[in-house]
């Protein structure tokens, strides 16, 4: 009670300082002078952007393939892959809206271009290494894929705790073909 009377006393005689002078202070002209001009400066910032250029393409001229179920193990995997990772690492993107704006338009793009680059799915002309199923496999169970910015964006390509190890046990079965001795080095 000691504590609580402390705290009432401490309210009721900061409630009867006057304060020598006010909290807000009026804006002068100059001052509003300078924030129209920067709001101007930053229209035309943004709006002058918009005309830098940003490629959306695929950056070769292969032909464009999807995933076969063969090459995956099965109709639940390619799906799984399809709704979660194929926006970004294959040349079927689906541009949203956003990606014709930048500096979104950067950032989708440089996401997107790194994707490409690490693992893309329109290329595969086999069924994926030992070694790549393993990194994907990783990947998703440690929750660095998809990005959080995407799977923020996009709730259908969030992998639940089931996709992640169907995904995980697809990338630890052997392929047809595939010995024991092959699979040694992982």
């Amino acid at each position: 009670m000691g504590a609580f009377y402390r705290r009432c006393v401490a309210l009721r005689t900061f409630s009867t300082l006057r304060l020598k002078r006010p909290i807000m202070q009026p804006i002068s002209q100059n001052t509003k002078r300078t924030l129209r001009r920067a709001a101007v400066a930053l229209a035309a910032l943004i709006a002058g952007i918009q005309f830098v250029p940003c490629s959306t393409g695929p950056e070769n001229n292969a032909p464009m393939r999807m995933i076969k179920q063969s090459d995956v193990g099965g109709p639940r995997i390619a799906a799984i892959l399809d709704r979660s990772c194929m926006d970004c690492h294959s040349d079927q993107t689906h541009w949203p809206w956003y990606s014709r704006i930048a500096p979104a338009s950067w950032i989708l793009h440089r996401d997107v271009k790194r994707g490409r680059a690490k693992l893309n799915f329109s290329q595969w002309s086999k069924p994926p290494a030992v070694r790549a199923r393993k990194e994907i496999c990783d990947a998703v169970s440690d929750g660095s894929m998809p990005l959080p910015a995407y799977a923020l964006l996009h709730h259908d390509a969030r992998l639940s705790k089931q996709d992640v190890a169907s995904i995980c046990q697809w990338a630890r079965a052997p392929r047809v073909g595939e010995t024991h001795s092959t699979r040694k080095g992982r």
